[in-house]
């Protein structure tokens, strides 16, 4: 494992490993880590001078690595953000009375710490591999076929060779390319793993192990094969889009309210969309989803952002769209504004945004005015939720604690569920009536074009056949043709 080769290691980096200085900074972690009732582990290190083995206490806690002097003072610490792992079989020798050794590697830094293998230690290293990037992808994971393919990444379904367990895998190209670009790159990347790790809850998809490779990044996920959202969403009733509106929600405000560390407070997505959000089986009926793809995820709190402006057009806040260079840094409400018009969708079956253009889109976008197809029927508190989490200015936004706090979320709403049963039932025949009008209209345009073809120069017909639709929800096909009318309707 040499350093230059690592695609997380920093020229500009610490050459220390440990930090001894910022102790405000894990101030806030001390008591959680006092709490923890998992032992310490001993390990042993060389020392600088006389070169002989000097035992210190180690423990993992949060993406952080502590370790403690034998007076039990706290000796130093580590954010295992960036960190390589790699575990080394030695043959013991009077010199080193050890049969393994622990290699830790951030950026220009690196620490060699030994031991003698315990069930204890053996936990611990599994606890602070998690946490860590780590080799040997191919001797733990087997690849069985492509299920996904993005501009700088592929997904893989693949398989656990010891315990046969399927996973998502993500696998991430390693630019060839050196320089700003690289670090951008790397660092974006370092952010979602970082924020992934960081969360564990049941809709949120979780990270399992992160390799690295002479190619590749890979991320192990867990799997869920279910489709995007919008793929079931017919199947729900009223009540159950309600439900699993109401469960969204509350994943996103889990995230917005995740504790870090002390300069790390609540996540932000930033590319909430149905393609992010995955069901969990294929079962058509089970609704139980996670939320994934945190590459634009960082946390509100921290100083300097690696990304300002980004996001999916459709979905992303317009406060994003507008961000200017070096003004004040826009907030959590970003994310609420996402899962509004994901709400729009589940309820409505559309897009309140929907344009041929993508820069159509993206001004509709901006402008943040949503439309309500009256003839759909919802409840007027649904109205006022989505109105409320979509409002342009972010300052008169509502909270997603105000979102779980809404009206809507406490009616007694049945007769929609009722509704939207019966419109699900009647589906089929509409489809089928609209498959009549399509080719109906067809025809007559087929049968219009003839008779133009053999009319006279001087003759035109008046108007092509088109579609007008009643208040009263009748479809009127109408052929006007010299001074006589023909009016075919099919009531839905």
């Amino acid at each position: 494992m040499q350093s230059s080769n690592l695609y997380f290691v920093y020229n500009s980096g610490s050459e220390q490993f440990w930090k001894r200085k910022d102790y405000q900074l894990i101030n806030e972690l001390m008591q959680g880590l006092l709490q923890d009732s998992r032992e310490m582990i001993t390990l042993y290190k060389t020392g600088k001078i006389l070169k002989k083995f000097i035992g210190r206490r180690y423990k993992t806690f949060q993406q952080h690595l502590f370790y403690f002097r034998e007076n039990g003072e706290l000796g130093g610490f580590v954010v295992l953000k960036n960190v390589y792992f790699k575990i080394t079989k030695k043959i013991v020798t009077q010199n080193i009375p050890y049969e393994s050794c622990l290699t830790l590697i951030r950026d220009r830094s690196r620490i060699d710490l030994y031991f003698n293998n315990s069930v204890e230690i053996e936990l611990f290293l599994r606890e602070l591999q998690r946490c860590c990037i780590i080799d040997g992808f191919e001797q733990h994971y087997q690849l069985l076929q492509n299920i996904g393919t993005g501009s700088t990444a592929q997904v893989f379904l693949a398989e656990n060779i010891e315990d046969h367990q399927q996973y998502a895998v993500k696998q991430i190209e390693k630019e060839q390319v050196t320089g700003r670009n690289r670090i951008l790159r790397s660092k974006t990347l370092l952010e979602e793993i970082f924020m992934m790790r960081s969360l564990d809850h049941p809709n949120i998809m979780k990270l399992h192990q992160v390799y690295e490779t002479e190619k590749h990044i890979l991320l192990v996920i867990s799997l869920f094969e279910g489709g995007q959202l919008m793929d079931k969403i017919k199947n729900f009733n009223f009540i159950t889009k309600r439900e699993l509106a109401k469960v969204l929600i509350e994943t996103v405000h889990y995230m917005h309210t995740k504790v870090l560390d002390i300069q790390n407070q609540g996540i932000m997505h930033r590319d909430l969309k149905p393609l992010n959000i995955l069901y969990k089986n294929k079962d058509p009926q089970d609704w139980q989803f996670g939320i994934g793809d945190f590459g634009f995820s960082t946390s509100i709190k921290q100083q300097q952002h690696i990304l300002y402006k980004c996001g999916t057009p459709g979905y992303v806040a317009p406060e994003i769209i507008e961000y200017r260079e070096k003004s004040k840094m826009y907030g959590l409400s970003c994310d609420v504004f996402s899962i509004g018009v994901i709400l729009y969708e589940i309820f409505f079956n559309t897009h309140p945004f929907k344009s041929k253009t993508k820069d159509e889109t993206l001004r509709q976008n901006v402008n943040a005015q949503i439309n309500f197809d009256d003839r759909i029927c919802i409840p007027q508190s649904l109205k006022s939720l989505i109105i409320s989490m979509v409002r342009k200015n972010p300052r008169h936004r509502f909270t997603l604690q105000q979102c779980l706090e809404h009206d809507f979320f406490k009616e007694n709403l049945s007769k929609f569920n009722e509704l939207s049963q019966e419109i699900q039932e009647h589906e089929p025949k509409i489809m089928e009536i609209r498959n009549i009008r399509c080719k109906t209209l067809q025809f007559l345009k087929t049968q219009n074009n003839r008779r133009r073809q053999s009319l006279p120069q001087d003759f035109s017909v008046t108007q092509e056949p088109q579609i007008q639709q009643s208040n009263s929800h009748n479809y009127c096909l109408r052929k006007k043709h010299i001074n006589k009318t023909q009016i075919i309707c099919i009531h839905t």
